[in-house]
This record gives C-alpha cells, sequence and structure tokens, in this order.
C-alpha cells in the first residue's frame, strides 16, 4: 500500500512538474483560454444557431402557406397531407439539431472547466504532506494492478485512470 501511495503521488507531482506552470500563470493562462474558447464556440454556435433557426422559420412559414393553398383548393389534400408529414419531420429534425448544437456548447464548456479544475487539484494534491482518500477520489477515476509479482524481473504494471485526462501506466 505504501508502495502503490507513492508511485501514485509521484505521477500526480510529475503531471504537474510536465506543465511547469505557477499558480499565478495556471490562472492567466487559463482565463485567457476560456475567454478565447468561449469566443469562438460562441460565434460557431451562433452561427449555427441562426442557420438552423432561420431554417425553423421557413419551415413555419412553408407550413403555414401549405395550409392556406389546401384551404383555397390550389393542392390536393392528399398532396397537402404528403407535404405536412415531410415537412412535419423536418421541423421535428431541426428542432433536434438545434438541442443538440445546445449540448455540444455545453460539452465545450465543460471540458475546459474540468481541465482546470483537474489541474487545480493536482497542484493541492502535490504540495500536500499527506494526500487523503477524498483527494485521490477527486482527481483519479481508478488504479489497475496487473498480475504479476514485485520481486519478478517483470514486475507489475499499474494503470492509473485520472478523471477527464485518461490513464498513465507505471511498472512496480
Amino acid at each position: 500500500e505504501d508502495v502503490l501511495y507513492e508511485i501514485v503521488r509521484m505521477d500526480i507531482v510529475s503531471h504537474i512538474s510536465e506543465a511547469h506552470i505557477s499558480d499565478e500563470e495556471l490562472k492567466t493562462s487559463l482565463s485567457r483560454t476560456l475567454e478565447q474558447t468561449a469566443m469562438r464556440q460562441k460565434k460557431t454556435d451562433l452561427d449555427k444557431t441562426r442557420t438552423v433557426q432561420k431554417r425553423l422559420n421557413e419551415l413555419t412559414i412553408i407550413m403555414r402557406n401549405l395550409y392556406e393553398d389546401k384551404a383555397l383548393g390550389r393542392i390536393p389534400e392528399a398532396s397537402y397531407f404528403a407535404m405536412v408529414e415531410q415537412y412535419q419531420a423536418e421541423l421535428h429534425e431541426t428542432s433536434v439539431h438545434l438541442e443538440v448544437l445546445q449540448k455540444e456548447h455545453d460539452r465545450t464548456i465543460n471540458a475546459d472547466h474540468a481541465l482546470a479544475s483537474f489541474i487545480a487539484i493536482a497542484k493541492k494534491i502535490a504540495s500536500a504532506e499527506v494526500i487523503t482518500r477524498e483527494m485521490l477520489r477527486a482527481l483519479i477515476d481508478r488504479i489497475e494492478i496487473g498480475d504479476g509479482s514485485v520481486q519478478d524481473m517483470n514486475g507489475r504494471e499499474i494503470a492509473i485512470y485520472y478523471k477527464d485526462l485518461g490513464k498513465t501506466k507505471q511498472r512496480l
């Protein structure tokens, strides 16, 4: 347990040292990155949303005109129902597309915050004299220890799965 504890602590420290960044630099960098990403994403999302919203408005007008054409006898009832069905399906798809765009926007913002959170927690853990269970739970998803023995030449593979960052491997 002590050996595993030290391996995990050293792996966290190595992630922090790879970053080569002070707390103030981290805050400034993350703030700038989040702001730039948010601005780019906002513009892209706004453009996509406008396009989708424009199509939703067009479909509403088309549906209204179809009803008027049917009411005035310009198109047969069978054609009217076929076209209404087609446009309602497109209306539904377009509405779903609009929801997907919103979820993508939310996911992008959440990913940036997850990285900032990971680095902040990792720095706190790296500087702590004692790493608590709560600290590890905040940073690590799971640890897998492979088959083998510490005494044999091949050792054991240890895979540390960090939340939001993936996996690193060590050999014990």
